[in-house]
């Protein structure tokens, strides 16, 4: 089970998926990539954000950030590629949203 959409937890959520294991992502916002998106209640992103490493060495494997995006993308251009590749390997349909009682929540 994992908590949040954070970058690393979709390439995550796809291994072991593809390793028998029983994945679900639990996001406390509307939609996986909640802390990026600044419309979601409590996020620290602000307007000018941008990520602070390369799209070249930060991108999933097998799924590289569209070269049209900044050497440092933005909060809205991460945001789009984390949602990309969760609809891309069907990750959205493991996702509980907007849940917000977490005291019973497994994570690992």
């Amino acid at each position: 089970m994992y908590r949040g959409c954070r970058p690393a937890r979709p390439d995550s959520s796809t291994s072991h998926g593809e390793s028998g294991l029983k994945v679900e992502i639990i996001e406390r916002h509307s939609g996986v990539g909640g802390l990026w998106d600044i419309a979601n209640p409590g996020t620290p992103m602000y307007r000018s954000c941008h990520y602070i490493s390369s799209r070249n060495t930060s991108a999933y494997p097998d799924y590289p950030m569209p070269t049209d995006y900044a050497d440092y993308p933005s909060n809205a251009h991460i945001l789009a590629y984390i949602q990309g590749f969760a609809r891309k390997f069907d990750l959205i349909r493991l996702a509980w949203t907007a849940r917000d009682d977490w005291s019973d929540c497994i994570v690992s």
